[in-house]
Formats: structure tokens, C-alpha cells, sequence
């Protein structure tokens, strides 16, 4: 396939995920009533001196896939794509396909961003963007 043949199959791919995502997020939103987030967060001498490390990151991926295996998929299958490019063409394919995702007219820079934060900061090729 050639390399811009792949950029677009990657791109219409993660087009699909990241929209696949908000559906997922709106039927959540329609379906369960949210409680408010609170202004303040208390925070006591308790939590300021636990030295307590974070739980290990498969274990809070297990925790969300089991609360919300759909959505712990789709994101799955975004680092899959991540990861897919850049076994086509390293760091130099992961940034086009975020810069070709954030020139997307309907939603571009807000799926740009969220591909950012799942691949750990990846951000477009001149780096503008980070979340």
C-alpha cells in the first residue's frame, strides 16, 4: 500500500473510532443521570501524607473495562492505531496521522487532542498541541 493510501485508511479508521467514542459517550450521558462535580475537593492531612503508590496502569485499564468495556475498547483501539503507525514509519507516521486527523473539518482538533492524551503526548508534527 502506498504511504498515502495508508494515511487515509489509518485516518478513516480512527475517524470511525474517535466518532464511534462520542456516540458511546452521548448514550451514557442520555441514559445515566450524573451527579454535579463538586467545586471544592476536601483534602485532609490523611491524603497529603499517604505514601501509597498508584495502583499499576493495567490494573485501573481492567478496573474501566470492567465498568465500561465498550469504551475501553474503543480506546484500545486507538493505541492499536498508535501503534500501528508507527510500526509503518515510526514517530514521522504517528505525527502525520494526528495532523491529518486534526485537519479533519468536523471535529479535528478536539480528535487530535484526544489522541494526544491516549498516545502520551504524541502531539502534531510542529507540536502545537498537548493535552
Amino acid at each position: 500500500m502506498k504511504a498515502n493510501g495508508w494515511l487515509a485508511s489509518a485516518t478513516r479508521r480512527l475517524l470511525e473510532i474517535l466518532r464511534a467514542e462520542d456516540a458511546r459517550r452521548v448514550t451514557l450521558a442520555a441514559t445515566e443521570p450524573g451527579e454535579p462535580l463538586p467545586l471544592v475537593v476536601p483534602i485532609t492531612v490523611a491524603d497529603v501524607t499517604d505514601v501509597t503508590p498508584p495502583p499499576p496502569r493495567w490494573l485501573s485499564r481492567l478496573q474501566k473495562a470492567a465498568e465500561d468495556g465498550v469504551a475501553e475498547s474503543l480506546r484500545a483501539s486507538i493505541r492499536e492505531e498508535g501503534w500501528a503507525a508507527y510500526a509503518h514509519g515510526g514517530l514521522d507516521a504517528m505525527h502525520a496521522l494526528c495532523d491529518a486527523i486534526e485537519g479533519h473539518p468536523k471535529g479535528g482538533i478536539r480528535f487530535a487532542v484526544r489522541l494526544d492524551k491516549v498516545w502520551d503526548n504524541i502531539s502534531g508534527r510542529d507540536g502545537t498541541w498537548v493535552a
